[in-house]
């Protein structure tokens, strides 16, 4: 049997030593959205994605109930926020600055944060794309300084 499964980045306060209500139940959540999307800002699935509650139970055996008190967890902690994606359905969208994140919320409110967030994201995707960008205008042959 082949493994294909690549390794998934967590966050160091994702934890019991960090928060005292703690369950494994949220790790294992957090892993199994985590790997449905991409750290890269290249990538069409820049830090989101949208499986449905039993498409992420079904990694780690979780009930649709308990990735539901995963997930609303996780928002709370500002580890992920949510969008709804019609009737019954949601984009997830992984928080990578989480220190950031935490003090545009008590600053400025939850819908503040995600804002901002967003616009972070954008920038990441803008400057991804203008770095693999070709250069405006190719040299003509005989300006190319190789020939």
């Amino acid at each position: 049997m082949k493994h294909t499964e690549s390794f998934v980045g967590v966050p160091a306060t994702l934890n019991a030593l960090y928060h005292k209500d703690y369950k494994s139940q949220y790790l294992e959540t957090y892993i199994a959205i985590r790997s449905l999307i991409s750290l890269s800002p290249e990538r069409d699935n820049f830090c989101f994605c949208f499986p449905s509650i039993e498409t992420i139970g079904k990694k780690y055996r979780l009930t649709a109930e308990a990735v539901r008190v995963s997930v609303a967890w996780l928002k709370s902690n500002s580890y992920l926020y949510t969008h709804p994606r019609g009737k019954h359905s949601n984009t997830y969208t992984i928080v990578i600055q989480r220190e950031r994140f935490l003090l545009d919320r008590q600053n400025g409110g939850l819908d503040r944060a995600i804002e901002v967030n967003e616009d972070w994201m954008e920038d990441q995707k803008g400057n991804a794309r203008i770095k693999n960008e070709p250069p405006r205008s190719w040299p003509s042959r005989s300006e190319d300084p190789r020939t």
